[in-house]
């Protein structure tokens, strides 16, 4: 055999790597550290971009399954026909008044919390003197 032909190439650059002084062992893949180090950083990032690939392919796939949220006016035209549905079946259907109380409560629930403008929460002093005043009572 010839020089040429025992020398062997780094993985990352491509220049000759230096013969061992000891020959036992794996061959060296790369000339230097220098070399050896770009390489590893270079099989982690592939390795990070092949995750990401696959974490957004996932995405698509799931946000396609995925259910379609509707607009707010969508979710309020349903939910008005669905109340005007059942005023018309309980009106025709006196008896199933008792089986949707629960329904009924709600719907006045809703109406209730329109009409009323939204509660401010007390503060930590209006709590304080109102948990005093409860417990002098």
């Amino acid at each position: 055999m010839t020089g040429a032909e025992t020398s062997q190439k780094c993985a990352w650059c491509g220049n000759e790597i230096p013969p061992r002084s000891d020959p036992r062992g794996r061959k060296a893949r790369y000339c230097c550290g220098a070399c050896r180090a770009s390489a590893a950083r270079e099989r982690t990032r592939k390795a990070h971009q092949d995750e990401l690939k696959q974490a957004q392919a996932q995405t698509q796939e799931s946000t396609q399954n995925s259910l379609l949220v509707a607009s707010p006016d969508e979710i309020l035209a349903t939910v008005v026909s669905e109340i005007d549905a059942t005023t018309r079946l309980l009106q025709s259907r006196p008896e199933l008044l008792d089986s949707c109380a629960e329904m009924v409560n709600a719907a006045r629930k809703l109406v209730a919390a329109v009409d009323e403008p939204a509660q401010q929460p007390l503060t930590r002093q209006q709590r304080r003197k109102l948990a005093r005043q409860q417990k002098t009572h």
